[in-house]
């Protein structure tokens, strides 16, 4: 198994230096793929959280043996109402209901208020809701059927916002792997990812497995992974140049 050779040839992957760090990365996982592109793959397990990343480097001394990373389940559910038909049409991003209202029959985790945040979203005479349920809370309800789904939409939003009619529209995602459990042992999951990159020099890991889970928190992991990379290949250049 050898490295592309963009790599052996632009990056300085070639000689001791290339053969050490492939001893490293066969230790880790496994390098293989076609037409010269090679990837880290190895074992996997379906009871851990996989992003795109984790896809394509999943190592046998995977972050899932050192801390197991806990993927939660989610719905996605996109509904409008007529505004004529909304009673109580709250203003702003758009409400989390706690744990303890599954008390008075609230089921949902949250919604937002999608039309508010994003006025074109929607036509004018319409409220557009984005509704979650699963998670920790409820992870077998996250895979209920689509009926199931409205109802238990329109029974939270009824208490919620007042509605007294269904959704003139109705969407559903369902996501099985939707976000990682930052649970109480994380810290030996970020541990692992620390290690993994110690080990494998040129391996950046980013996403919402380490640096938070709102979309802003992956796009700034995402952001600071691109610098390390190109920090990383502008030294191994450097370093290619001194030996010409």
């Amino acid at each position: 198994m050898e490295f592309p050779s963009s790599m052996v040839s632009n990056w300085g992957f070639d000689g001791e230096e290339g053969r050490r760090e492939k001893v490293q990365l066969e230790k880790w996982g496994k390098l293989e793929g076609k037409k010269g592109e090679k990837i880290i793959k190895g074992e996997s397990d379906r009871n851990t959280c996989s992003s795109r990343a984790g896809q394509h480097l999943k190592t046998k001394s995977k972050v899932g043996n050192q801390g197991k990373v806990i993927c939660l389940p989610l719905s996605v559910i996109i509904t409008t109402f007529k505004k004529a038909n909304v009673k109580r049409p709250l203003e702003g991003f758009g409400v989390l209901v706690p744990s303890n209202e599954q008390h008075n029959g609230l089921k949902t985790l949250g919604t937002l208020f999608s039309s508010m945040m994003f006025p074109d979203r929607a036509p004018s005479d319409v409220y557009l809701y984005t509704t979650f349920v699963g998670g920790s809370r409820n992870r077998e309800l996250a895979k209920a059927s689509k009926d199931e789904l409205k109802q238990i939409v329109s029974s939270d939003l009824q208490q919620l916002l007042g509605t007294d009619a269904e959704p003139s529209f109705m969407n559903h995602y369902y996501w099985s792997n939707a976000f990682p459990l930052y649970g109480r042992n994380y810290d030996s999951v970020l541990r692992a990812i620390e290690k993994m990159e110690r080990d494998l020099p040129g391996v950046f890991y980013a996403g919402n497995h380490k640096d938070g889970l709102s979309v802003g928190k992956s796009i700034a992991s995402g952001y600071k992974a691109a610098e390390h990379v190109i920090s990383y290949l502008d030294s191994k250049l450097d370093a290619k140049m001194k030996t010409l």
